[in-house]
């Protein structure tokens, strides 16, 4: 996951959209891995203007959560699909919809909220894999 997670983490953390809507896969062969990709990609596209490049990387990012579905991993499926609301969140807004931003991003929002976060992965970028659910 670190693979994804470093490279991903850097432009995003930095704000460098255009060097993150450029980024290159780098080939973990992990699902949740290659998601982390296309969410900095899709960040970044939708940061740096282009919008069709943002959705082609969001409708990525929603194929990896199915296929998470299908192989029974459905806590790691929860994790992209926190990544496609936190992207399609920053897709509305670059379109200027801001009621379908704030109901997306308050969406990912709630989802993170009960998800476990590991220690190792506290950030706002990359979740780790979650082990256990928040006790309510």
């Amino acid at each position: 996951m670190a693979l994804a997670a470093v490279p991903a983490r850097y432009p995003l953390e930095r704000q460098e959209w255009q060097g993150a809507a450029q980024l290159k896969s780098v080939g973990t062969g992990l699902l949740a891995g290659e998601a982390m990709t296309h969410f900095a990609r899709a960040l970044g596209a939708a940061h740096s203007g282009d919008q069709a490049a943002a959705q082609a990387d969001i409708d990525k990012l929603k194929e990896q959560r199915a296929a998470l579905e299908k192989a029974n991993q459905s806590c790691l499926a929860e994790q992209v699909e926190i990544q496609i609301l936190a992207a399609q969140a920053w897709l509305a807004h670059a379109q200027g919809n801001r009621a379908d931003a704030l109901k997306h991003i308050r969406a990912a929002a709630d989802d993170a909220e009960t998800t476990e976060k590991h220690l190792a992965m506290e950030n706002r970028y990359a979740r780790s894999p979650c082990v256990t659910r928040r006790k309510s």
